[in-house]
Order: C-alpha cells, then sequence, then structure tokens
C-alpha cells in the first residue's frame, strides 16, 4: 500500500487515537446543535419540554464513566493475560482490533459529550432552540451507546479467549497472503543476474514493514528504468544492506530519496504485509501450549488445522498478480511459512504420537496441492517432524504409528 496510507492506517489503530477521535466528534457534536437552533420553531420549543435534556445528560455522564472504567479495567486484565499464557505480539491484535477500538470509543466520547453538554447548558450556550437540537442529538448518542453496548457485550464473551486470539491471527495472516506483494513474490523466478546501475540501501537497523509496489512501478515507468525489489516485508535489514536496485540509470539523491520513501523500515515487525510474522506468532502459541507447565495440546492441534487450512486455500485461490512489468520481487520462501508455524508442533510436540500423527495428516493436505513449491515444502517438513518424533519417542511402536502416518506425504519424494 502506499506509504502515507500505511502510516495511517498504524496511526489509526492506536486506541488512543481511535478514543480521541470519538471525543473530538463529541465536542463537534455538543457545540454544533446551538448552531441549528434557528431551524426549530418557537413554538415548537415550547411545546416539547426539552429542559428534560438536563436530566438524560447527567445520566449519560454518570453512566459512561463507570462504563467506560470497567471496559477499560476488562480490556486490560484480558491483555495481561494473554501476554502471559499465550504470546505478547498475539495480545497486541486485542488492543488494535476495529471493534473492540470502536466500543470504547463510544463509550469515552459519550462521556465528553454529555460533559460538555452539561457545562454548555448551565453557562446558557444555548438558547430554547438550541436545547431542543441538543435533545435530539443526544437521543441519537444514546442509540449509538446502546448499539455498542449490545456489541461490546457480545465481545466480552470472546474477549481473553485462546480460540479467538488464534482466529484474530489467521485473519491478519490471511490478509497479509494476498497482500501484492506477497502474491507477486509467490509467482517470482527472481531478477536476472547482473550489477545494477543504482542501489539504495537502507540507513538503519530494522525490520522492512511495507512496500508500496504501485509506487515503485510508477516511478520505474516515469524514469523508464527496470526497478530490483531485494527485500520482502519482514526481513530484517542493517545499516547498508541493499533495498532496491535500480537498472537503466543513475539515480539523483531526491530521486533516491522518492525511492527510500516507498520502503517503510521500522524497528518492529507488523502484520499487515508480513504473513511470516503471523504465522510465527502462531508457532508461538502452539509453542507455549505444548511447555510443559501448560501442555495443551488442544491448542497445538488447532493451530496446526487451521494453519494447513489457510495455506491450502490460499494455494489453491491465490489469484495470478499483476506484477508491474518494470518491478522484479524476490520470491517467496515457502519453506519458511511452514516452519514458521508448524516447526514448533513438529519440535515441542514430538514426544506425543497423536499429535505427530495429526501434523503429518495435516502436511498431507498440503502435499496434495497443486502448487509444487508448497508441496515439496510440506514433504521436507514431514521429514524433519518424523526424525524429531525418532529423537523423542521411547516406544518403538509409537514411532512406527508416526511413521505410517508419515508415508503418504513422503510418497511424492525421489
Amino acid at each position: 500500500m502506499p506509504s502515507w496510507l500505511f502510516q495511517l492506517s498504524r496511526a489509526l489503530n492506536r486506541l488512543w487515537v481511535t478514543v480521541g477521535l470519538y471525543s473530538a466528534l463529541g465536542i463537534a457534536a455538543a457545540l454544533a446543535s446551538a448552531q441549528f437552533g434557528h431551524l426549530v420553531p418557537s413554538d415548537f420549543s415550547l411545546k416539547l419540554g426539552s429542559d428534560s435534556v438536563d436530566d438524560i445528560l447527567s445520566i449519560l455522564a454518570s453512566s459512561m464513566l463507570a462504563v467506560a472504567t470497567f471496559s477499560l479495567a476488562t480490556l486490560v486484565t484480558a491483555y495481561t493475560s494473554l501476554v502471559g499464557s499465550v504470546s505478547p505480539r498475539a495480545a497486541e491484535l486485542l488492543v488494535s482490533d476495529g471493534g473492540v477500538r470502536r466500543s470504547l470509543a463510544t463509550f469515552v466520547g459519550a462521556f465528553v459529550y454529555s460533559i460538555v453538554g452539561i457545562i454548555a447548558v448551565h453557562t446558557g450556550y444555548y438558547g430554547a432552540e438550541g436545547r431542543v437540537i441538543l435533545f435530539f442529538v443526544t437521543l441519537a448518542v444514546l442509540t449509538l451507546v446502546v448499539l455498542a453496548m449490545l456489541r461490546w457485550i457480545g465481545q466480552l464473551s470472546q474477549l481473553g479467549q485462546i480460540g479467538d486470539l488464534v482466529g484474530r491471527v489467521v485473519a491478519v495472516t490471511e490478509k497479509a497472503l494476498r497482500a501484492r506483494p506477497i502474491l507477486c513474490a509467490r509467482a517470482s523466478e527472481g531478477r536476472p543476474a547482473g550489477e545494477p546501475d543504482c542501489t539504495l540501501t537502507a540507513d538503519e537497523v530494522g525490520y522492512v514493514q511495507n512496500v508500496d509496489l504501485d509506487g515503485l512501478a510508477a516511478f520505474a515507468e516515469r524514469r523508464s528504468v527496470r526497478v530490483h525489489l531485494e527485500v520482502l516485508p519482514g526481513e530484517l535489514v542493517h545499516a547498508g544492506a541493499r533495498l532496491v536496485s535500480v537498472e537503466g540509470a543513475r539515480l539523483t539523491d531526491e530521486e533516491t530519496e522518492e525511492l527510500r520513501g516507498k520502503i517503510a523500515v521500522g524497528a518492529r515487525r507488523t502484520f499487515e504485509q508480513d504473513p511470516r510474522y503471523g504465522l510465527t506468532v502462531l508457532g508461538e502459541i502452539a509453542a507455549r501450549a505444548l511447555s510443559p507447565g501448560v501442555n495443551e495440546f488442544g491448542v497445538a492441534r488447532e493451530v496446526t488445522a487451521r494453519t494447513v487450512r489457510l495455506l491450502a486455500e490460499w494455494t489453491r485461490e491465490a489469484e495470478e498478480p499483476d506484477t508491474p512489468p518494470d518491478v522484479t520481487v524476490p520470491p517467496l520462501g515457502i519453506d519458511a511459512l511452514l516452519e514458521e508455524a508448524l516447526g514448533p508442533v513438529a519440535r515441542y510436540g514430538a514426544s506425543n504420537p497423536s499429535l505427530q500423527c495429526e501434523l503429518q495428516r495435516a502436511l498431507l493436505a498440503l502435499a496434495r496441492t497443486d502448487d509444487a513449491r508448497m508441496a515439496a515444502a510440506a514433504r521436507r517438513l514431514s521429514r524433519a517432524a518424523l526424525g524429531h518424533a525418532r529423537a523423542a519417542l521411547k516406544r518403538r511402536g509409537d514411532f512406527l504409528e508416526v511413521r505410517r502416518a508419515s508415508a503418504p506425504v513422503l510418497r511424492g519424494d525421489a
């Protein structure tokens, strides 16, 4: 996505930004009501009896303060629990979830609206007609609050549950797998050999967070050059590491800085264009579940099943990418995708024969896809998992059971 859009989406995903925007909207709604008072006939304002708006605003202010405080405390409790028991990186998705942010922002925004409305009423800011407008605006705010509370009640039933968190990670990973740079990398054969005319290097240590592929294509077309992207989102780069190579012309300092703006590098990995990060988080959840202090094999099974389902559907349904003619992208490592999520299951669950058999059956689903690279990666991971099982299983019968489960997967090997 464009760099400015990426930075904007990252900012809007912060809880305090969403709450701040809703609070500003509440202030604007409260103060703007007086500006439309001239639209209300004077006799209508007398008939309506809008004095009740004072009581409504007071009730709204006291109740929204309690609801917002309770909701924030619940969110902090769920976040702390997931950080300690699952993965800090997965818990980030709880705070950045749009539904959670909108619910909390609605409560805080309604509280700010009511406080500003009460102050404005008691300072004589509204006339009789303005109070009528305020009355109807308050009814609209109450409707939004009720809808937000119903949505929040539904979210509370899932908040902090591992299954819900796994679903969130799978959803962002699926979206990242369909990001344009990743689809182009999946179909890429690499770039032709040869020394470039100009290279762009990183000026800091960090992770590649976003690549503006359309911006690179527009630059290549405008300058009549070929642009070779050297890194994919999620890769760790250091100062001096090559980010982009340009073939066909030398670039000025201004053009180099323009190209640098097409690639965002930051201190942390992000989910938007980095499917390996999402799969890594799934692997962390499985590894924590398989630790001796937890021994929750059901979570590892769920991670295995959902990962294989995700990758199988992506392999089958991924559309042909519209790769720009003057831009090349490095190939995507399929082995790394599988290893990030299912490698921990193969290693840390090696002593559980039933889990290993289930892993082999899951890998069979990938080995039978039409994607040759995915099938080969599944067979390689199957062999690695079989090796871990051989070293960990004490009973020969258990190992033979796992080996029988792996036989259909490995049958395609030469």
